[in-house]
């Protein structure tokens, strides 16, 4: 009991007793209480003072402060601002209240601070403890959340590259891909942009590094950039241990794309990141200047290496002036500057920025000695140039390994700009100067050169210049690179001393330099034999490059003394120069003579490669003192038994030494054409070339040549005698190295290859190696083989045929020598050919031969077979109908067949009609057919070929007289195809066929692919398909009321080009009663050609401009129903207010006899029209009909404004009417306007018109006055009649007017005034008139200009300057008395006129009475222009008359007309 007291009286006291102690303790210790607050708030301070330091160490180096410690800084202002400032606030108001008058302190307030007091601190010490937690206030920041590469220009020529490359990261397989190209060309702007696509677009990858490698490659600064990037610091100096740190890091990662930039060798990933390129997620892009590096050191797969090669013309000039800005568009004399400064650039963008950065805003003269130091490989001037472009490539051109490469690279910069360079050139000077090392023979130092030319295009110091007219393999050096080139030669002391010479001027600085004395070499080109020195001062000069221009034939000869003094002369090039006989000591080590005229040779004893494929100056053999001797003799070749190359041309095959050829043939590649100066043609794959043609009683066995010919690659034969076969009998090892042989005008030639001949066993086999065959001209040719081949081997590589003009044979092959290999097939004017293939007995065989014979074929021609039936003979002849019979039979297989051109055959079917071919795999790699001059074809193809002809891409059927329909209803088919679809076809043209009716039935014709479509010459077309049920009679009434030509279910959705030529019965183009569907089946058009298309009325109907956004062209010629262009389609009836067509550039509108206008709607706009040809359109009134009159103040009717245009462009209108600013109307008036409904005015928006052209317009009275004129650059007027009376006020609108052609405007007395001259003159540079019979002076004598300028005159000359004019043309005017009788005081300038006809003008005795000023002109063309003018008229850009041989001249311009109409005036005198 006394426990239960105990433990009740316990819990009183301790829900009593404690908390009253704790209040009390409270009151109490109040003091005590505030200040142990005031000390741990001091000592949070000091946390948060450290704290601080520690974030804003770390803020400035760039990283993140971790949530948590922004928390904790968040808590502590709260705690101090708010929490210790309320308290604070209320200690303070405590103290300053007491009780009664004994001022007691408040006890209740004093509680409440000092308990606020202790559980404040308690909350201070908790902030304290959870600072203790932070053990890091921040971390590095992740960088790649998105990509930026603000300075990556999108150039079309890099796009492909982009998206291959894309592509290629792609696939799962590929771990490594890589890009390469020359400095300076963009790859790592390219690879910067890489990032950008494949993360932020792509979405392929989350994050990238990209590091750059450099030429000296550091491991430790690789892997701490990589390191840098992904957030780590490497504190260890082991660069294992640091890489197999990266590697740990970087498995974490799932998708990373790592950019290595700027490789020069090999990079071994294993000591970088300590683990190969197969990591997933894991994907490298390289980059370098050398392919080698990729391919071979690195292993990337050769299918992912992508190149870099420079930009586009115009992507070099687009750069260029985002640089420079419009300085150039806005000065003419900047345009030509800035065309040539680019191009000097080469297309590399980094010599583009460098050198339009330092030319921005820079005037004229900086611009040409920019040009100039770029030309001359030396641009000191230039800011940056050197260390921007140059150092960049020199880096390049020292990292070579090799000093040979090197050399050879500097005999690169000996040739011109742009040149294509041989590779055996460079093997020859190589050899000849000594420059590679352990190299004995030609042969030797061809392997070698070959090598470091593929050594340096793989390190994009060199460019592939393919092959040349002669097959030669050939380098291009970039301009920039030659200019770097020759850079290091000029400056640099441990260099050879080379020069190059381009003209007249530097040969002769060159040879008076005294630094010339220490050349090693020079290149000259393009100066004229006759032009150079008497001596070279030059002693230590090793090799000499003489070329003539490309565009000159230099007659001349070089000084006799011009190699005296070249003691160390050991390689010199000749390039049609003239050289008279060497010295004997330049001789002895000549290497490469291609074009000599004058040579001896005889002391060449050891020369291995001989050049004389242009020498004809061949020695007469014979007794002629050696003294006397001046000339090669064919002998001396005979003798150079080191001979090994050999290039030899000789007109006449009796002329050759009778044992020049008789020994073992040595040679080792050669070039011989033997009786032919001009050889027919050549192969790039042989090195042993003969080419023999035999003259009249000549016979092959008479000349010692066997040996030439066992051991060629390429035999052309010509004009053999006494031969009846080529194989066995000519050779009989039959060929063994022959690849392209050629047989021609050979009459008693019987067959190529006579097996028949002896035991067919023991003959090897015949033409083993051949791939091309030629037979031409041959009469007699009966068969390429007689019966079988002798091996199997025989002509196993032959891949092509062609066989021309020869009569007697009957077929190519038969199924024994069938060539199965063959790919292309061409025969030509057999007349006697009845089948390609015969059958020769083998029945049973025809169902499977074609599946194993001639399946590689690719191409056949077959041309002027009238006899020919098909392709393959039919076993039983006497059954096969050749009414009926088919070119292809059902059998035949051609699953390789690309290209298919059939001519002249008198075939009835092409394919088999009721039969199916045997195989899906017929005809199904077909891309091309061109089918002409089949007159017994009716139809083209059946229906069910559509399904094989998957991959046709061209169409061409031409000439064919009896063609009714292209693809035929065969007659086994009950139900027509629905529609007919091409789906690759890209051009169709059907020409001439003047039968045809249509080219389908069908519901529908549906070629999604077509681009072109030409319609020419087909009388009877009048619709392109028909439906099925119509009846194809063409008298029946459903044909004939079917009018337009496409049908709304023809679906040409990609065409652009549509061109319609002498269709002489359709009425309409287009449906206007029913839209296409998908609304319109043209809508890619940009070109619309109509030509001789008699009852076409309308082209357009008005709810078909909408959809031709993309039309740039339309030309309406010679349509003799034409009324107008754009027509209301009858079921509507509703022309559209406002037409246009926003991308049309060009329009012409020609022999249009009927047309009235152009449409019949309120407004038509062409803003970017620059061309306008109008001509031979007499009845042409208006381009829009609801037009209204605005009258001026007098109430005279100037200008005629369509109420559309009025409404929406009422400024235009009025800046029209005061002539103050542009308009973009076209505004013509033939006559006085009368009521609205007779206005003939013609209105028409365009802004950018810059050629005009005005024909056969009877009626006009006078040439408007538009401001859509001023950008006019070509003006032609013809045939305006003879109401025009003035020219002059409206042609001061043409103020950029450059061509001014004018031709049978009689109503005309002057063409200019003097004002209207000033303004034309500053740009004019073509002024013709022509048969204007009422001319009397070109420019006006105008008095009232004359009194208004009169004292001006008195005082002062004046001058009219025509500054660029260069061509006057005065022809046919019969009334013409001068060009100019104003004021003599008046001085007529043509500082440029070169070209001054004056022809056919009776009356004109003289040009002018004043001063002329003509410096340029040197005579005066007076023979008649008729036959020219109207060619002229129309494309005087194409006339040229600066060729014209007959000028008279007799000093000055006045004199020689006077002269002139002295000797016309006697001439008419004397035929009185």
């Amino acid at each position: 009991m006394v426990d239960v007291l105990i433990s009740i009286a316990a819990k009183v006291a301790e829900y009593t007793v404690e908390p009253i102690c704790r209040q009390l303790g409270y009151l109490f210790s109040y003091q005590k209480s505030v200040e142990d607050l005031n000390t741990k708030i001091g000592d949070l301070k000091n946390v948060r003072e450290r704290l601080q330091h520690e974030v804003g160490e770390a803020q400035r180096s760039g990283e993140n402060i971790f949530d948590d410690v922004n928390e904790w800084v968040t808590k502590f202002d709260k705690i101090i601002t708010e929490d210790l400032g309320n308290f604070t606030r209320d200690e303070e108001a405590a103290n300053s209240k007491f009780t009664c008058a004994a001022k007691f302190p408040n006890l209740v307030l004093r509680h409440r601070l000092s308990r606020r007091a202790k559980k404040m601190a308690e909350k201070v010490t908790a902030q304290m403890q959870d600072r203790e937690k932070i053990k890091k206030v921040s971390y590095r920041p992740d960088l790649q959340n998105s990509v930026e590469n603000k300075d990556y220009e999108e150039f079309e020529s890099r796009s492909q590259t982009m998206k291959d490359i894309i592509e290629a990261l792609k696939v799962p397989s590929v771990a490594m891909v890589g890009v390469w190209g020359m400095g300076g060309v963009g790859k790592t702007m390219l690879a910067k942009e890489v990032p950008r696509r494949v993360i932020d677009e792509e979405k392929l990858f989350t994050k990238f590094i990209f590091i750059t490698v450099s030429k000296n490659q550091n491991i430790g600064k690789i892997q701490q950039d990589i390191a840098e990037y992904l957030g780590m610091k490497l504190d260890e100096e082991n660069k294992y241990i640091r890489a197999a740190r990266l590697r740990n890091r970087l498995t974490q990662e799932n998708k990373i794309l790592i950019i290595v930039d700027d490789i020069w060798d090999k990079l071994d990933l294993e000591d970088v990141i300590s683990f190969g390129i197969h990591h997933r997620g894991c994907k490298i892009l390289l980059t370098t200047r050398c392919f080698h590096v990729l391919a071979n050191d690195m292993g990337v797969d050769r299918n992912v290496i992508f190149a870099v090669g420079h930009l586009l013309e115009h992507e070099a000039m687009s750069l260029f002036r985002k640089i420079t800005g419009d300085q150039a568009e806005k000065d003419d004399d900047f345009q030509g500057l800035e065309a040539k400064i680019v191009k000097e650039c080469g297309g590399l963008p980094i010599a583009i920025t460098t050198v339009a950065s330092a030319l921005k805003n820079q005037d004229r003269a900086v611009w040409k000695n920019a040009l100039h130091e770029l030309r001359k490989s030396n641009p000191t001037n230039i800011p940056d140039m050197h260390e921007k472009v140059y150092k960049s490539i020199k880096f390049s051109y020292d990292y070579l390994g090799s000093v040979e490469a090197k050399h050879l690279l500097l005999l690169c910069s000996l040739f011109p700009e742009d040149a294509k360079i041989k590779i055996r050139e460079l093997c020859i000077y190589g050899f000849g100067l000594n420059l590679f090392e352990n190299v004995n023979t030609l042969e030797e130092a061809r392997n070698r050169t070959d090598t470091l030319a593929a050594n340096l295009k793989h390190r994009s110091l060199l460019l592939d210049g393919g092959v040349d007219y002669s097959g030669h393999d050939c380098v291009k050096l970039h301009d920039i690179i030659r200019d770097v080139v020759i850079f290091i030669v000029s400056k640099l002391d441990d260099h050879p001393r080379m020069h190059n010479i381009r003209d007249v001027v530097e040969l002769d600085k060159y040879a008076n330099e005294e630094k010339s004395k220490e050349s090693t070499a020079m290149s000259v080109y393009g100066i004229e034999a006759d032009q150079y020195p008497q001596t070279l001062k030059t002693p230590k000069l090793k090799l000499l490059r003489l070329e003539s221009g490309y565009d000159k034939k230099d007659t001349g000869k070089l000084p006799p003394q011009f190699f005296e003094g070249l003691k160390k002369l050991l390689v010199l090039d000749s390039t049609g120069v003239s050289l008279e006989p060497l010295p004997a000591a330049a001789a002895s080590s000549f290497c490469l003579l291609p074009n000599l005229t004058t040579l001896r040779l005889k002391c060449l004893t050891r020369l291995e490669e001989l050049n004389l494929g242009s020498f004809r100056n061949w020695q007469v053999e014979g007794p002629i003192n050696d003294d006397e001797r001046r000339n090669a003799s064919l002998s001396e070749v005979k003798n150079l038994s080191h001979l090994i190359d050999l290039k030899l041309r000789v007109s006449d095959i009796n002329s050759l030494p009778k044992d020049m050829f008789r020994q073992e043939c040595k040679l080792v590649k050669y070039d011989i054409c033997i009786g032919d100066e001009q050889p027919g043609w050549e192969h790039q794959n042989a090195s042993r070339i003969l080419k023999l043609k035999l003259r009249p009683g000549s016979e092959l066995n008479e000349h010692d040549i066997e040996a030439l010919l066992k051991k060629s690659e390429s035999l052309d034969l010509c004009g053999l005698k006494s031969v009846k076969s080529i194989a066995f009998e000519i050779d009989s090892m039959g060929f063994k190295y022959l690849k392209h042989l050629s047989v021609q005008d050979s009459a008693e030639i019987r067959c190529i290859v006579n097996s028949n001949n002896g035991n067919m066993d023991c003959l090897p086999a015949a033409f083993p190696s051949l791939e091309s065959l030629f037979l031409r001209r041959l009469m007699n040719l009966e068969n390429i083989i007689q019966e079988k081949p002798t091996t199997e081997t025989s002509f196993e590589k032959l891949r092509m045929i062609e066989v021309r003009t020869c009569p007697k044979m009957k077929s190519l092959f038969s199924l024994y020598n069938i060539l199965r290999q063959l790919e292309n097939i061409f025969v030509y004017d057999c007349e006697m050919m009845e089948e390609i293939i015969s059958h020769h007995g083998r029945e049973g065989v025809l169902p499977n031969i074609m599946e194993e014979m001639i399946s590689q074929l690719r191409v056949l021609k077959l041309f002027e077979l009238p006899k020919l039936v098909q392709f393959i003979g039919a076993s039983d002849k006497q059954s096969l109908d050749d009414s009926v019979a088919p070119l292809f039979n059902g059998q035949v297989v051609f699953s390789k067949l690309e290209e298919l051109h059939i001519s002249s055959l008198n075939i009835r079917k092409i394919w088999n009609h009721d039969q199916l071919p045997s195989s899906r795999l017929s005809f199904q790699s077909l891309t091309r057919i061109e089918v002409s001059s089949c007159h017994h074809l009716k139809g083209l193809m059946p229906s069910f070929m559509i399904t094989y002809l998957v991959h046709l891409r061209s169409l061409f059927v031409n000439h064919c007289r009896a063609m009714k329909e292209i693809v035929v209803i065969e007659e086994s088919a009950q139900v027509m195809t629905n529609c007919i679809s091409f789906s690759k076809l890209e051009y169709l043209k059907l020409d001439d066929l003047p039968n045809l009716e249509r080219f389908c039935g069908g519901d529908c014709v549906d070629c999604p692919s077509l681009s072109q479509l030409i319609i020419e010459g087909c009388q009877r077309l009048r619709v392109f398909r028909t439906n099925a049920m119509q009846n194809e009679d063409e008298n029946s009434t459903g044909l004939v009321d079917q009018q337009h030509l496409f049908h709304h279910k023809v679906l040409f959705p990609k065409l652009e080009e549509l061109y319609i030529i002498s269709l002489l019965n359709i009425q309409k183009i287009w449906n206007d009663d029913q839209l296409p569907t998908s609304w319109f089946g043209f809508q890619s058009l940009t070109t619309i050609e109509l030509w001789s298309c008699d009852h076409l009325k309308g082209v357009i109907p008005s709810y078909m401009t909408a959809s031709l956004v993309h039309l740039r062209r339309l030309s309406v010629k010679h349509c003799e129903a034409m009324k107008e262009i754009v027509f209301v389609e009858e079921s509507t009836q509703v022309m559209a207010n406002y037409i246009s067509f926003s991308k049309l550039k060009y329009l012409e509108l020609d022999c249009l006899p009927n047309l009235e206008r152009f449409c019949g709607g309120d407004c038509v706009d062409c803003p970017s029209l620059s061309q306008l040809l109008i001509r031979g359109c007499p009845r042409l009134r208006l381009f829009k009909t609801n037009a209204m009159q605005i009258e001026n103040e007098n109430s005279t009717p100037t200008i005629s404004v369509d109420k559309q245009l009025l409404s929406h462009h009422k400024d235009a209108v009025k800046d029209e009417l005061n002539t103050e600013s542009s308009c973009s109307e076209i505004t013509c008036q033939p006559q006085p306007l009368g009521p609205v409904e007779e206005h003939h005015d013609m209105v028409f928006k365009t802004k950018r018109l810059s050629e005009l052209r005005l024909w056969n317009f009877p009626d006009l009275q006078q040439l408007p006055k538009a401001k859509t004129f001023q950008t006019v650059e070509s003006l032609s007027i013809c045939e305006l009649g003879v109401r025009i009376k003035d020219l002059a006020t409206p042609l001061m609108c043409f103020q950029n007017l450059k061509v001014f052609m004018i031709k049978d405007c009689q109503g005309l007395t002057s063409l200019l005034s003097p004002s209207t001259a000033k303004s034309l003159s500053q740009r004019l540079t073509i002024l013709g008139i022509s048969g204007c019979k009422s001319l009397r002076q070109v420019i006006a004598n105008d008095q009232k200009e004359a009194d208004d300028d009169d004292d001006e005159i008195r005082a002062h000359t004046i001058n009219i300057i025509f500054s660029k004019l260069e061509s006057l043309i005065l022809d046919d005017l019969s009334s013409l008395t001068s060009f100019y009788s104003g004021n003599s005081n008046v001085v007529l300038q043509f500082p440029h006129l070169n070209k001054l006809v004056v022809s056919d003008c009776p009356e004109m005795k003289t040009f002018y009475h004043g001063n002329i000023d003509c410096p340029s002109l040197q005579g005066i063309i007076s023979w008649s222009f008729q036959h020219y003018i109207r060619d002229m008229m129309w494309y005087p850009e194409y006339y040229d008359l600066g060729n014209c041989e007959h000028f008279d001249w007799k000093g000055d311009v006045n004199t020689t007309i006077q002269k002139l109409w002295e000797e016309e005036y006697y001439k008419r005198c004397t035929r009185k």
